[in-house]
């Protein structure tokens, strides 16, 4: 079977199944490509344990029904020498046959191909697959979503993208995105993370489908465009109630955005910010319709802009991750909402869905509190100045209990090490237990051996003496 084509056809289709090849992986399939060819369709393919990739190959001039596999590998070594031209295939039963020209020279290279018998069966769309149509952009929006998601993350349904009736929804326990966009679905799927380009996003039409296959009792999706089709694997599990994290309009009643020539600035700034971990702590100022953004860890960085609030203006500080602020940024969200008076998620908008984050500390709640202590240390002033002193100290005591348990991360840090230190105090006494163990069984040896020779000592003196 001979077929011949573009090479920046193949070159292109390398590229994207590339993205699914394991060429470290033991098993010959899943680092090799499948060539197949029905009612004069050439098709290349890759598949692993999760996924399958499959792509028309429109410039493939062939005759006759056909299928063989070749190692990624070697033909990936094919389309090294560069795009331009045509590449052919002599397929015989165990080789395959390269023939290409470079520079007006012919050549020609062969390899061995994989068994047939080695390489398995992808499941098929099933008959009873729900279809839907796709919004022009949807494999960007994912892209978007995907930014979040914690591929490491424990809790299995939140290592994908949610795909619901109200759009596309991804949280990774600390931040949410959500993404209006109408889909035809009857019930929520949840799929992986996957690279743009397996979704072929210089497509026009998408086609999503969905089912389950009974047999294995595992759903199913792919997308189908004119060039291909992507077979994947959802995610078990139920994926959190988004609607429930995103708190309601009527209770964040401070509102505040930014202009484009501001945005870029403050997006300049952040660059600048280095990291600081664990919260990576950028404090918020607002007064007189000016935001300040500050770094506590580098006081000599410092940055004031503008503000407009829709609504009642707002005087205070808070703080928000480094990480949080660069990605409601780079998301095009000018607008953040925003409660005053409670320790609720910030909502982000104005660009690509909502961005929904918890604000490090909101400082108009210290401010409560201190005015609650100082209002109670100026009722609590009577003759004795004893006692005045003994419920002020107690009030600083009851004041750092509660700034402690409102952090709690830092409560588990100390934990940690107080953990790490019983640990290591075990790992010494385990040591020492170990070393006094050994001590014992060489000196016991030694005396199982002083005995030994004592025992032959005494019979040598009995053959001597005649006893």
């Amino acid at each position: 079977m001979k077929i011949v084509m573009k090479k920046s056809e193949l070159a292109n289709a390398m590229t994207v199944l590339g993205r699914i090849v394991n060429e470290k992986a033991n098993l010959a399939a899943w680092k090799s490509v499948r060539f197949s060819v029905k009612d004069g369709v050439m098709r290349i393919s890759a598949l692993d344990p999760e996924q399958c990739m499959t792509l028309k190959l429109a410039s493939a001039k062939t005759e006759g029904d056909f299928e063989s596999v070749i190692p990624y590998s070697e033909l990936k070594e094919f389309v090294k020498s560069g795009k331009n031209g045509e590449i052919g295939f002599d397929f015989t039963k165990d080789f395959v046959t390269v023939s290409e020209e470079i520079n007006g020279q012919s050549i020609s290279r062969q390899t061995k191909l994989v068994d047939m018998k080695d390489y398995p069966e992808f499941v098929s769309i099933g008959r009873n697959a729900k279809s839907l149509t796709l919004p022009a952009g949807f494999t960007s929006l994912l892209g978007n979503a995907a930014q979040i998601v914690n591929k490491h993350e424990v809790r299995r349904a939140l290592q994908g993208i949610n795909l619901n009736k109200d759009g596309i929804a991804a949280t990774n326990g600390k931040e949410l995105i959500h993404i209006e966009l109408p889909l035809e679905l009857n019930e929520d799927i949840t799929i992986p993370v996957i690279h743009s380009s397996l979704f072929m996003p210089d497509q026009r039409k998408h086609t999503l489908k969905i089912w389950t296959d009974n047999d294995v009792k595992q759903k199913f999706f792919a997308v189908e465009t004119e060039a291909g089709t992507y077979i994947g694997k959802a995610i078990p599990g139920n994926f959190p109630n988004w609607n429930q994290v995103i708190p309601k309009s009527k209770n964040l009643d401070v509102s505040m955005k930014l202009a484009s020539k501001e945005i870029v600035s403050l997006i300049e700034f952040m660059k600048r910010v280095p990291k600081h971990e664990p919260h990576n702590e950028i404090k918020l100022s607002l007064e007189s319709n000016q935001l300040t953004a500050s770094v506590e860890h580098a006081q000599d960085m410092k940055l004031s802009l503008p503000v407009e609030f829709r609504g009642r203006t707002y005087t205070g500080n808070f703080s928000i991750n480094k990480d949080y602020l660069q990605r409601l940024l780079m998301l095009g969200h000018d607008t953040l909402d925003m409660s005053s008076g409670e320790h609720l998620p910030m909502v982000a908008s104005g660009g690509i869905g909502r961005y929904i984050f918890m604000p490090i500390l909101v400082s108009s709640l210290e401010v409560k509190k201190e005015e609650k202590i100082e209002f109670k240390t100026n009722a609590l002033k009577t003759e004795n100045n004893e006692k005045e002193n003994v419920k002020m100290e107690e009030n600083k005591r009851l004041e750092t209990v509660q700034t402690e348990s409102a952090n709690p991360l830092d409560d588990l840090n100390r934990t940690i090490e107080d953990f790490r230190g019983k640990l290591k105090s075990m790992f010494e006494e385990s040591t020492t237990i170990s070393r006094k163990v050994k001590e014992a069984v060489i000196q016991q040896k030694q005396k199982e051996r002083e005995f030994v020779m004592a025992k032959r000592a005494i019979e040598k003196i009995k053959m001597v003496s005649g006893f």
